[in-house]
């Protein structure tokens, strides 16, 4: 087993296809489309903190709340599985400087310098004029969400590495140094008294379909099913876990994760798990992600 140390979307979402600054992704009235037909994870609560954002002020910032959170709750779920299981004092040590230290870091100090160009002041967002672009005030939405979301991975993390955590910094303390925000700031994060395990967790029973949409959601097979017997008289071209793994840039841990709260749709072939090709590009499409084009 591995862990995926890279934040999920964070280049996307900074620079990528899900970049809401893009022409293609300003607010308008084709997100109501995106938000029926999204397939993502259930807001499942996991670790030491609770993150209480503002509520969405039109369908863009609906559509990025809900991929973004359940992203960063798959993130800290793997990140509790794997890192609080590591024993070995150096290992943790090397995690603690790949993850805090270097990438966590790095990505929010990149985040501030892009809100910092564009003056996405959250503030805007809660005082704004009656006749505010309202695109700009969805965007700064979302990229202050984004920041809180790393703020949560980046305490959970360091809540997980503590024996190798020399000075613990705090959520204001993330955005006062890394994003150069101005005290005082806004925080969104709050400590439980009892961290939430995954055990916990799947005790909950809180189910992915509830945040699927209605006649959209991905049901994963509870028996055995051969392949060939899915297939019929049908041609169907299906993926292994390995391409799933290329093709979303997540470790097996993660894709299996997904397969078994029933977000990505997948039938069981003896020991490992076959997803049909084209319902998997539109579980992409969902997410906002192109398939990649046969050359």
């Amino acid at each position: 087993m591995e862990f995926d140390i890279y934040f999920p979307l964070f280049e996307e979402v900074m620079h990528g296809v899900l970049n809401p600054e893009l022409p293609e992704n300003s607010e308008g009235y084709h997100y109501v489309r995106r938000v029926q037909e999204q397939v993502v994870a259930g807001i499942k609560p996991v670790g030491m903190f609770s993150l209480h954002y503002a509520e969405p002020i039109n369908q863009k910032c609906l559509f990025y709340k809900r991929l973004l959170l359940s992203e960063t709750h798959g993130y800290c779920e793997d990140a509790l599985t794997y890192l609080s299981s590591e024993k070995d004092e150096r290992i943790r040590s090397y995690y603690r400087d790949q993850i805090l230290d270097k990438h966590l870091t790095t990505c929010l100090m990149r985040l501030g310098e892009k809100m910092e160009a564009a003056n996405y002041r959250f503030d805007e967002l809660v005082h704004h004029a009656a006749d505010a672009d309202q695109d700009r005030l969805s965007n700064i939405y979302i990229f202050h969400l984004l920041k809180a979301c790393l703020a949560k991975a980046y305490l959970e993390v360091q809540e997980l590495l503590s024996s190798v955590v020399r000075w613990k910094l705090t959520e204001e303390m993330l955005y006062t140094t890394f994003v150069r925000e101005k005290i005082p700031v806004q925080t969104f994060l709050r400590k439980r008294e009892q961290p939430v395990t995954v055990q916990d967790q799947n005790k909950s029973n809180i189910a992915s379909k509830d945040y699927a949409a209605k006649g959209n959601k991905a049901e994963m097979a509870t028996q055995p099913v051969k392949a060939q017997d899915a297939v019929r008289n049908e041609k169907v071209e299906f993926l292994d876990v390995k391409q799933v793994c290329l093709l979303l840039h997540k470790t097996e841990n993660t894709v299996y994760r997904r397969i078994q709260n029933g977000e990505i749709k997948a039938i069981k072939e003896g020991k490992t798990y076959l997803i049909e090709k084209q319902t998997f590009e539109k579980y992409l499409d969902s997410l906002g992600v192109k398939p990649p084009t046969k050359k």
